[in-house]
């Protein structure tokens, strides 16, 4: 995936708020902090690699 780049000056990156149950945050910002990624930016990839793998199945 490419690089995931600031809002600043990027009209293609959109903030979006986002509920999710403290348990499954929790496990996801300890994912992102063991492979060195924000949680942002841990978030985005999985999402990105979710639609990747389901759009190749199809």
């Amino acid at each position: 995936m490419d690089a995931i780049q600031s809002r600043i000056g990027n009209q293609d990156v959109v903030q979006t708020a986002l509920r999710l149950p403290l348990p499954l945050r929790e496990k996801l910002k300890e994912e992102a902090r063991s492979l060195g990624r924000s949680l942002n930016t841990h978030i985005v990839m999985r999402l990105s690699e979710g639609v990747e793998k389901s759009t190749a199945q199809k």
